[in-house]
C-alpha cells in the first residue's frame, strides 16, 4: 500500500466515524421530538404474561407522532403490520390496542392470521380480542386493512399494545374455528326444534341429547324465540328459560357445543300485540338486542355455548342486514346490532352469523363483514324439491367467504326420503374443511325434514342416514357412541 493511499483513507475513516457518533447523540433527540418519518423497529420478544408496551416500542413500520391525548403523550402512525413477538408461556390470552382515526380498518392478527376486524372512527378507544398463544416467536398485532365499500380510509394511530391472561375458550383464526387449547375445530351435528314452537319444547330430555352424543355430534343447535323468552311479550314464560337452561346443561356436560339459535322475533308488533308467535320474521327487531343481552349474560361463563344471532334473514338488502333499517313499516335490527349487543356483556363466546336469502347469501361479507371477533359465518342449505344436487349458486355465496372467514351450514335439510342430497350437501362441507349441522332432529316423516324414524329407538331415517355415518366418521367411530 502506498502512503499516498494511507494519507487519504485515514481522514475518511476518521470523517466516518464523527458522523456515526454525531448521528448516535441527535437521533435519540429527533425521535423524542416525534420526528423522523415512517421507520421499521425491531423489538425483542415480549414474555411476560402481562403488561402494556407503548406503540413506539413495538416492532413494525410506523412513523412517531406527538399526541397529547396519548399515554406519554406520544403514539404512532401504522403504515404496515405492527406488532409484537411471542415469547410469553403458551396459552390464552386478551390482547388489547388502543387506537383511534377518522376512519381506518383494521385486522388483529397472530402469525399473520385474522383473529378479529374492526372499523376505527372518533377518538381514542381499546379494542380487545382474545386469542390463544401457541409458541414464541408469533407476530401478535394489528394490521391496516382496506375501508368498508364507499368509504375513504384515514390514517390510523396506536397508543399501546396490552396483553393478559383469560380464561380458555374458542377462538378463531383465519378462516379456522380454534378450541380452548387452540387447536382446529370443525362443529358438526343436529338441528334440535321445539323450543321456538312451544315453551316446554317436545320430549327434551338427557336421554334425547345422549343419543345425539351417540351419534357422535359435536354441535347441538337449539332453536329459541324471543316471544317466550322476554318477560315484555304476552307470550312471556317464566320458565322458560330454566328449561334452555337444563337443556344447555345436558348438551354441554356430553362435551358438546350448544349453539343458541334466534329462530324467531317479534316482527313488525310491539311485544303485546303479538297473539301468536308466527309474525314478520324477515330479521331480527329491536326486542332481539335484549333477547341477546340477556342470553349472552347469563351462559357467557360457558365456553361450550355459542350465539346465532338470527336465524334465516329474508327479504333484506345487505345493507339492513348488516346496519339495520326500515322493513315494511317497522324497524329491523342488523346483525352489526346484534353482535355488539351479545359483547357488551362481557362474553367473548362464539357467534355465528347468518347470511341473507333465507340465511343462504353470505356474498355480501366480503365487502362489508361484520367488526369483531369470534364470528362464524352460517349459510343455510336448501334446494328445494331437489333430492340430490346442492344448491347451484353455494360455490358462488359460499365457497369464497370460507375462503377467507369461518363458515359453518348451520342448518340444511330434506323433504326426500332419500340419503342423497344430506349426503351431498355434508361431502360440500367436508371437502371445503367447514362445519354442518342438519335439520333436523324429529320423527315427524319426511315432509318435516326428519332425520330419526322414531325417537324411541333414535335409528336413522333415510335422510338421517348420511348424518349419523358422517358423524361417526369424523370422530374415527364404527358405532353408537363409539362402542
Amino acid at each position: 500500500m502506498s502512503h499516498h493511499s494511507i494519507s487519504v483513507r485515514r481522514p475518511r475513516k476518521l470523517a466516518l466515524a464523527l458522523v456515526a457518533a454525531l448521528l448516535a447523540t441527535v437521533s435519540p433527540l429527533l425521535a423524542s421530538l416525534g420526528g423522523g418519518g415512517a421507520r421499521a423497529s425491531a423489538a425483542p420478544a415480549f414474555t411476560a404474561t402481562s403488561g402494556t408496551i407503548e406503540a413506539e416500542n413495538l416492532n413494525g413500520t410506523f412513523t412517531r407522532v406527538s399526541d397529547t391525548s396519548a399515554t406519554g403523550e406520544h403514539a404512532v402512525i401504522v403504515q404496515g403490520a405492527t406488532w409484537l413477538l411471542t415469547g410469553m408461556p403458551a396459552g390464552a390470552y386478551t390482547l388489547t390496542a388502543r387506537v383511534k382515526s377518522i376512519n381506518a380498518r383494521m385486522n388483529v392478527v397472530l402469525a399473520n392470521s385474522r383473529v378479529g376486524e374492526f372499523g376505527v372512527a372518533g377518538g381514542w378507544q381499546s379494542i380487545s380480542v382474545p386469542v390463544y398463544v401457541s409458541a414464541n416467536g408469533l407476530q401478535l398485532g394489528v394490521v391496516p386493512t382496506a375501508p368498508l365499500y364507499g368509504m375513504t380510509a384515514q390514517p390510523l394511530y396506536l397508543d399501546w399494545f396490552a396483553i393478559a391472561p383469560a380464561s380458555s375458550g374458542f377462538t378463531t383464526s383465519g378462516n379456522t374455528i380454534l378450541d380452548g387449547n387452540g387447536k382446529g375445530f370443525i362443529p358438526r351435528g343436529v338441528n334440535r326444534n321445539g323450543l321456538e314452537l312451544t315453551p316446554t319444547g317436545y320430549g327434551m330430555s338427557f336421554w334425547d341429547f345422549g343419543w345425539m352424543y351417540n351419534w357422535g355430534a359435536s354441535s347441538v343447535r337449539l332453536q329459541l324465540t324471543e316471544v317466550f323468552w322476554l318477560s315484555g311479550s304476552c307470550h312471556f314464560d317464566p320458565a322458560y328459560a330454566g328449561r334452555v337452561d337444563t337443556a344447555v346443561k345436558q348438551i354441554t356436560s356430553l362435551g358438546m357445543m350448544a349453539v343458541l339459535d334466534l329462530h324467531t322475533s317479534m316482527g313488525a308488533a310491539t311485544p303485546c300485540d303479538v297473539t301468536t308467535p308466527v309474525n314478520d320474521y324477515r330479521m331480527a327487531d329491536g326486542q332481539s338486542v335484549n333477547f341477546w343481552q340477556q342470553v349472552a349474560a347469563r351462559y357467557k361463563s360457558n365456553p361450550l355455548v355459542a350465539f346465532d344471532l338470527y336465524n334465516e334473514p329474508r327479504d333484506i338488502t345487505p345493507n339492513v342486514w348488516r346496519n339495520g333499517g326500515m322493513v315494511n313499516g317497522w324497524k329491523a335490527v342488523g346483525m352489526q346490532t346484534l353482535y355488539n349487543a351479545v359483547r357488551s356483556t362481557g362474553a367473548t363466546n362464539l357467534t355465528f352469523v347468518s347470511g341473507t336469502n333465507w340465511g343462504h347469501d353470505l356474498s355480501s361479507v366480503l365487502w362489508q363483514p361484520i367488526d369483531g371477533y369470534g364470528i362464524v359465518y352460517s349459510s343455510h342449505q336448501y334446494n328445494d324439491y331437489a333430492c340430490g344436487p346442492i344448491a347451484a349458486d353455494t360455490d358462488k355465496v359460499v365457497t369464497p367467504v370460507a375462503a377467507k372467514y369461518p363458515v359453518s351450514l348451520n342448518e340444511f335439510g330434506t323433504q326426500c326420503d332419500s340419503p342423497d342430497y344430506n349426503a351431498n350437501v355434508i361431502a360440500y362441507a367436508e371437502s371445503h374443511g367447514i362445519g354442518w349441522m342438519a335439520f333436523a332432529w324429529n320423527d315427524n316423516g319426511p315432509k318435516a325434514w326428519s332425520l330419526l324414524t322414531a325417537f324411541d329407538t333414535h335409528a336413522p331415517s333415510p335422510a338421517g342416514l348420511p348424518v349419523r355415518d358422517a358423524l361417526w366418521a369424523a370422530r374415527g367411530w364404527t358405532s353408537y357412541g363409539g362402542a
